[in-house]
């Protein structure tokens, strides 16, 4: 069970990782390039104190999509959420 995951800033993180944190195995977190994104590092110290330690760094979500989809087998799941222009950059890659 593996996230692609990255939120915007201003949004309520901290209650989302609550609700989804034992829902994954693995997580894939990338910035969003906005002026609202978050980096990288900060996802991953947010993600950290809500109890998730196994977390990779990327440096975009179509990165950290692209990695995940090297890494899964056939039977694992890879979510990607958090926000809107996070499922915006997957569908993206998706189609190339």
């Amino acid at each position: 069970r593996i996230a692609v995951f990255s939120m915007l800033a201003d949004k309520d993180i901290g209650s989302v990782l609550d609700i989804v944190r034992d829902q994954f195995d693995e997580w894939y977190l990338a910035p969003l390039n906005m002026p609202r994104g978050m980096t990288a590092e900060a996802l991953r110290q947010i993600v950290a104190i809500h109890g998730i330690e196994a977390v990779h760094l990327y440096d975009s979500v179509q990165d950290a999509l692209q990695s995940a989809l090297s890494k899964a087998g056939e039977n694992d799941r890879i979510t990607v959420f958090g926000s809107f222009y996070t499922v915006a950059d997957a569908m993206i890659h998706l189609q190339h």
